[in-house]
């Protein structure tokens, strides 16, 4: 989708006016960052969670976490970490600790992870008792415009 957003150079629109077209360019929209869902993850002492962000391109990056429970709960971890450009940021530990922090003893959970970088891909697994992997797909849509506008990032 964002090679879409930099294949196109300028949108235009024709306008009638009085029996005259005039074309007004304009730019392709700014993408200020992408939300990530992970539809399931498994938490129990033979589970290990897998999940990575990785920068390619532009700024480093905030990551911040909302996790649902299968219970219905809702824990919005805020900022869990930042993710420099060109490096492989691991998350799992991090989420981990903050899920218990916020009182999660679940079994499973879902991620929704918002990176303020749209070059920034979120990967994710679990692996049981070390001999089990299971990939987990990752869905991912950009975000058009900060949902924060009072801060700068």
């Amino acid at each position: 989708m964002i090679n879409l957003f930099n294949k196109i150079k300028a949108v235009c629109l024709v306008v009638s006016l009085l029996g005259f077209s005039s074309v007004v360019l304009a730019a392709p929209p700014t993408i200020w960052g992408a939300k990530h869902k992970i539809p399931y993850m498994p938490y129990s002492p033979v589970a290990y969670q897998i999940i990575y962000v990785t920068v390619f391109d532009g700024s480093d990056a905030n990551i911040s976490v909302i996790a649902f429970d299968d219970r219905g709960n809702k824990f919005d971890l805020e900022v869990v970490s930042t993710a420099s450009v060109g490096t492989v940021t691991q998350l799992s530990p991090v989420i981990l600790s903050e899920l218990e922090a916020h009182g999660f003893t679940s079994s499973r959970a879902a991620f929704e992870i918002t990176v303020n970088n749209p070059n920034a891909i979120v990967y994710a697994s679990y692996s049981i008792n070390g001999s089990y992997r299971g990939f987990v797909p990752v869905e991912r849509t950009y975000i058009l415009k900060n949902p924060n506008p009072e801060t700068e990032e």
